[in-house]
């Protein structure tokens, strides 16, 4: 059996720095990959599957450019079930004329932990869908939520990380707080990335969302205060372009949308 070892590498949380996939961006714009393949491992990334087992009937030796090819379309395909990796092993066992890709997974959550934050979730935006808002005013609702329900704090029982955590503690960092920022936007019909960069020196997470047509930064993090007064929401950093993010953030612009103003 060929170990094909850590391919997704450590993913960059608030609290450190880890390895990425984001450097073969521009190969993938010139390579193709099995579009079954593709199927298989994202069905089972999307499923929070911890081990899973896919047949592969290619080259042995293209396998691993196939799969680093694949997970970077997952990256931007579905970001919230990307960045809730933290570990991606892979091997190859040879089964005759083909061969079988076993995977093995670690995440910060788990299929049961996923039901009840899209049962928590649909809950909230009940409420935010009863408005009838704009756009606009939905992405700010989710916002504002977040800003006023979770408290920036590595202090909790679950993964600080995951969104789990801020939805049952009401706590989290910055990776907590730029996935189910990401989850209820996604939820809402709302086009939206995690973005990952650096802020204040430090590794940090947040997001891009997709409003009237043009992208924008949205921090929701930096955006709640630390003394956690319940009633304080900042603005600061909501609907941001690339220019006046630059100003504080720094993150690898080849691999986001661009958000600047066409007006």
């Amino acid at each position: 059996m060929k170990k094909l070892g850590r391919l997704l590498g450590l993913i960059t949380l608030c609290s450190g720095l880890g390895a990425s996939i984001m450097s073969i961006a521009a190969m993938a714009d010139q390579t193709a990959y099995d579009p079954e393949l593709y199927s298989e491992i994202y069905d089972g990334i999307a499923s929070f599957e911890p081990s899973f087992t896919v047949s592969y009937k290619g080259e042995e030796e293209a396998v691993e450019e196939q799969l680093k090819l694949i997970l970077h379309d997952i990256r931007k395909k579905d970001s919230y079930s990307y960045e809730n990796m933290t570990r991606l092993e892979a091997s190859i066992k040879q089964m005759g004329d083909e061969m079988n890709l076993q995977f093995s997974i670690d995440f910060l959550t788990t299929k049961e932990k996923e039901k009840y934050v899209d049962e928590r979730v649909e809950e909230i935006l009940s409420n935010i869908r009863k408005e009838k808002l704009s756009q606009q005013d939905m992405i700010k609702a989710v916002h504002d939520y977040i800003v006023l329900n979770i408290e920036y704090s590595d202090d909790t029982q679950g993964s600080s990380h995951s969104t789990y955590t801020a939805l049952t503690e009401n706590k989290g960092v910055c990776q907590a707080y730029s996935l189910l920022m990401h989850k209820m936007l996604s939820e809402l019909g709302i086009e939206a990335q995690y973005i990952k960069g650096k802020a204040g020196g430090a590794a940090h997470s947040w997001n891009l969302v997709k409003v009237a047509g043009e992208w924008r930064h949205i921090d929701s993090t930096w955006d709640d205060p630390l003394d956690n007064k319940e009633d304080t929401i900042r603005y600061n950093y909501f609907l941001k372009t690339d220019k006046e993010m630059t100003k504080t953030h720094s993150w690898n612009t080849a691999d986001y949308p661009k958000a600047f103003s066409n007006r």
